[in-house]
Order: structure tokens, then sequence, then C-alpha cells
């Protein structure tokens, strides 16, 4: 689960540092359509009942039940994270520059500051490094990134604070821009984890494959989309795990007028 955890973060940091020539938002790279103020996302365990799938318990794992606040410019300026009885896990906070360029990161639980992270850029505006430090000011990590030459991120490093390599992921994209291949490297360089992921034509994800070091499949997610707003973003969606329903994911999004 740890290991999950990390490529979870991986695939989060994807979403915040990836660019192209003409940088998009938070919005466009997250597939969200309008100008959307607040997305909170609600994940129930599946529950097949007479033929039928029904929302269970409310599913309690990293990144299941979230509000995400954005400005007007359609940049995340904060991410509140629920547990299963729905008090706060922990906050993340974001400012940026007048370049829109995130500057930095805190991450907040039980009211107090946990981690900042602060980031650096090239002069294409690709983010290149961010800084993890504790609530005290020390330094405990460091990540680093590398571009093609469409601006997407294709490999991201990550550091303990001797400097000593602590995980690698590279990424492969399609035409389209869409993520289409993650390798998840341990400190010594070898593969760990390989996932491999589909779209449809507008964009959003509907198959994810997850494969062992050693080439061999482990486990499939497929997303079917059920409904939507009047903007076209979906607001209810099935995960099935290798063929079986996994959970429901409830989105309520609300918009600038």
């Amino acid at each position: 689960m740890k290991k999950l955890f990390l490529v979870v973060l991986a695939m989060f940091s994807l979403v915040v540092c990836s660019q192209t020539k003409e940088k998009k938002t938070d919005l466009q790279k997250e597939n969200l359509k309008g100008k959307v103020k607040s997305v909170r996302e609600t994940s129930y365990k599946a529950v097949e009942k007479f033929g039928q799938i029904e929302k269970g318990g409310i599913l309690f794992e990293s990144f299941s039940n979230y509000l995400v606040l954005y400005n007007e410019q359609g940049n995340q300026i904060e991410l509140n994270s629920y547990n299963s009885a729905g008090s706060l896990d922990y906050k993340l906070t974001y400012k940026y520059d007048e370049q829109g360029n995130k500057i930095e990161q805190n991450w907040y639980s039980d009211g107090s500051l946990k981690w900042r992270d602060t980031y650096k850029y090239d002069k294409q505006g690709n983010q290149i490094e961010e800084n993890i430090y504790n609530s005290d000011g020390s330094l405990i990590g460091k990540l680093t990134y590398k571009y093609d030459e469409q601006g997407n991120l294709i490999e991201e490093n990550n550091y303990k604070s001797d400097e000593n390599l602590n995980r690698k992921w590279t990424y492969k994209y399609d035409e389209q821009g869409n993520l289409i291949e993650l390798n998840d490297y341990n400190s010594a360089g070898s593969l760990d984890d390989k996932w491999t992921y589909k779209y449809d034509e507008q964009g959003k994800k509907i198959e994810e494959n997850w494969y062992k070091s050693d080439g061999s499949f482990f486990s499939r997610y497929t997303y079917k989309y059920k409904k939507y707003d009047k903007q076209g973003n979906w607001i209810e969606r099935i995960v099935y795990r290798d063929g079986e329903p996994a959970y429901i994911a409830e989105r309520e999004i609300e918009y600038y007028k």
C-alpha cells in the first residue's frame, strides 16, 4: 500500500507540474470544463444487490474523499482531504507568482504545518525542482523533473535530504498528450511497477493496468462514467478492479458565476 501511495503522489505531482508550450491550468490538466470554483469528490464502496451496483460505506483511502478549491485563473489554491468520519485529515494550500507558477505548497494536519514545498522553474516555465521541508525548516527531500520537447514531464527523481536517490518515475504520452505509461523505479534503479493507461475520445481515463517488476500482469482498473452535469463534467463514475465493482465516486462541482 505504501508503494501505491507513492505512485498516487507521483500522479498528483504530474498534474501540478506537467506543462505544454502553452501553459495549461490545473482545470485543463484535470479535464474539467467551465469556470470551476470547487470540486468535492467522495468515494463509496461498490455493493452489488439484485444485479445492481449500489453505494456502500464511504471508502477511506488516500485521495478518496477531498475538496479542491480553484482560483478564477483555473489553478488549485487549496485541497482538503477527509477521513471516513468526515473530519478533516489534512489540508494543502498553494501560492503562485505573477506568471501563474506555483511557488509554494503548505501541508497542514491537526491545524499545524507539517511540510512546506517550494518550487523552481526553467525559462520555459517548466517546474524543474521541488524542495520539501519539515515544519522546522529543515530539508527532508527533493524532487527534480525533466521534460520532452513538447513540454511533457518525462522523468521525476525523488531524493532524500542526503542527496541519495529514493525513487524515480518515468512517463510516456500519446499524441494528444495523455499519459499512457508510468514506470516506478526503486533507489537501486530497478523497476518495481509499471502502469499503463487508456482514454476515451473526450480524454477521460477508462482503463489502468498495473504490472509487476517482472512484467507480469497484476491488476486492472476500468472506469465507467454514469452521470454528467450541464458543463459536461462527470459527477458519478464506477471503478472496477479486475472486472469487479470496487467503488463509486461522486463529485459536487461548483462554478464561478
